[in-house]
């Protein structure tokens, strides 16, 4: 198991401006044509997420309020 400071990971800025995100883990590493990807990400305003053609994504909201991902069920509240 490694640990790691989300402070002191890189920032990518997101190119709609409204978010960031900080890559914990992918492979194969260093591509944008990954197998898998373990981040996390900072949401700063209401946007389309970025399209990754196949890619599935599993969002899980770590702290704040309540989110509105676009999906059947409408807004999914933080416990």
């Amino acid at each position: 198991m490694e640990f790691f400071d989300i402070r002191k990971m890189p920032v990518s800025l997101w190119r709609n401006g409204a978010g960031e995100t900080r890559e914990i883990c992918c492979f194969p590493s260093a591509t944008r044509d990954f197998s898998w990807r373990a981040s996390i990400a900072s949401i700063a305003s209401n946007g389309e997420f970025s399209s990754f053609p196949g890619v599935d994504r599993v969002i899980t909201l770590l702290e704040g309020g309540e989110g509105d991902a676009g999906c059947r069920e409408g807004v999914l509240p933080y416990p």
